[in-house]
C-alpha cells in the first residue's frame, strides 16, 4: 500500500514512522516544510487542487492524519491556529482524498473531546477544534466510498520525548534538583507507552486495509489497563527508578475543567491491546536512570 502520514515530526508520528510495520508498504510524508527527506511532500498553499495533486501522483491508498496544533489553554492569538490546523486544513485534505479515491482515511482524536465521559463536552477549545473536524468527517462518511475511522488518543509517553508531560517534568526536576508544586494529586490518570501507541495504528491500518467487520464504529481508543491517580503514579515513578521527587501536594488549586477521569464510554480499537505495564513503560522511557 502507498500510505501518506501527516505530522512526521511530532513525537507520535516520528516513533510510527520507524514501526516494522511499514516496511511492507511505501510510506510519504506531508509537510509544508521541505527537510529533504525522500519520501517527503511538501505542499505550499494546502489547497484542495494542490492536495489533490499530491495524492494522486503518489496513488496513496490511505492517509494517517495526526498533524494538530495542539495547546492546553489557549489565548485569542491562538484561534486562527487552532482553527486552520485542526478543522480546515484537514477538511481539504479529506476533500482531496474523496477527488482521488483514496480507500481509507485514519483521524487522530482527543479523549479531551469527552468530558467526563459525555458523548461530546470539550475540555477546551483543542478538543473542541478535534470535535469539529470529526463531525465534518461524519458528511464524508455519508456521501463517499472513504472508510474513515477516529482513533482517539489520551496521555502517552516514551523515551526521547521532548514534550512537557507529567513524567518528563518529574524527571526534570529531580535532575535539577528544583522542587514541584502540584495539585491535590487526586485526579484519575491513565498513561499508555508509545510503542503501544504506534502498535494501535499499525494495528488499524491493517483492519482498514483487509476491510475487517471487525471495525463496527467509527471511533475506538487506545488506552493502558491500569488507571491510577496522580499521586499513586508519582510513587510507582519513584518506585521504578529509584528517585525522591520533592513535590508539594496541593499547591496548586485544580483548573476549572480539570479532567479527574479518562473517559470511559469509548470502544478500545479491536485486536489491540497494551503490551507494556505502566512500570515497564517506564523502564523503557528512562533507562538512563
Amino acid at each position: 500500500m502507498n500510505i501518506l502520514l501527516t505530522g512526521s515530526s511530532g513525537y507520535i508520528g516520528r516513533n510510527l514512522i520507524n514501526h516494522p510495520f511499514f516496511k511492507n508498504h511505501q510510506l510519504f510524508f506531508l509537510t509544508r516544510k521541505n527537510s529533504g527527506i525522500k519520501s517527503e511532500r511538501h505542499f505550499q498553499d494546502g489547497t484542495v487542487d494542490e492536495l489533490s495533486n499530491i495524492l494522486s501522483t503518489l496513488k496513496i491508498d490511505g492517509i494517517v492524519h495526526l498533524a494538530s496544533f495542539y495547546i492546553k489553554q489557549h489565548t485569542s492569538h491562538d484561534v486562527s491556529n487552532l482553527i486552520e490546523s485542526n478543522i480546515e486544513f484537514p477538511t481539504r485534505l479529506i476533500e482531496a482524498a474523496k477527488n482521488t479515491n483514496v480507500k481509507w482515511f485514519i483521524n487522530t482524536g482527543t479523549l479531551w473531546q469527552n468530558f467526563k465521559s459525555s458523548t461530546y463536552d470539550p475540555v477546551n477549545l483543542y478538543a473542541s477544534t478535534k470535535q469539529a473536524f470529526q463531525d465534518i468527517l461524519k458528511f464524508y462518511e455519508e456521501t463517499t466510498k472513504i472508510k474513515i475511522v477516529t482513533l482517539k488518543l489520551g496521555d502517552t509517553f516514551g523515551p526521547n520525548d521532548d514534550r512537557p508531560k507529567i513524567l518528563n517534568l518529574l524527571i526534570e526536576s529531580n535532575k535539577n534538583k528544583k522542587h514541584l508544586g502540584m495539585s491535590q494529586g487526586e485526579q484519575l490518570v491513565n498513561l499508555l507507552y508509545i510503542e503501544d501507541v504506534t502498535n494501535g495504528f499499525c494495528q488499524l491500518v491493517d483492519l482498514l486495509s483487509r476491510n475487517s467487520d471487525k471495525l463496527k464504529n467509527n471511533e475506538y481508543c487506545l488506552q493502558a489497563c491500569k488507571t491510577l491517580s496522580l499521586k499513586e503514579l508519582v510513587n510507582v515513578t519513584e518506585k521504578v527508578l529509584n528517585l525522591h521527587f520533592d513535590i508539594t501536594w496541593g499547591f496548586y488549586k485544580y483548573r476549572e475543567r480539570e479532567v479527574m477521569s479518562p473517559p470511559n464510554n469509548i470502544p478500545l480499537l479491536p485486536e489491540w491491546k497494551p503490551n507494556n505495564s505502566l512500570e515497564e513503560g517506564i523502564k523503557k522511557a528512562f533507562f538512563y536512570f
